[in-house]
């Protein structure tokens, strides 16, 4: 379970970097967002997710530990 919370919180911070690497691309180039309104929220989202996900994985490895000293 380790492992894949590592994992998953690595997959959010590429996916939140890379919908702001692409507005910015958009954003350079002078592309519309007019139907791509969402794209803006992905960043948020993914920010989110990654925190939530590494506060889960912190308390996680702390009730661990905790249990392994009892």
């Amino acid at each position: 379970m380790k492992t894949y919370s590592k994992i998953m919180e690595v997959i959010w911070v590429i996916l939140g970097v890379g919908s702001i690497i692409y507005i910015l691309y958009r954003w350079i180039n002078g592309m519309g967002f007019e139907d791509k309104k969402i794209i803006f929220a992905l960043p948020l989202i993914a920010g989110f997710q990654f925190y939530m996900r590494r506060r889960f994985r912190k308390n996680m490895e702390k009730n661990n530990f905790r249990n392994q000293n009892d």
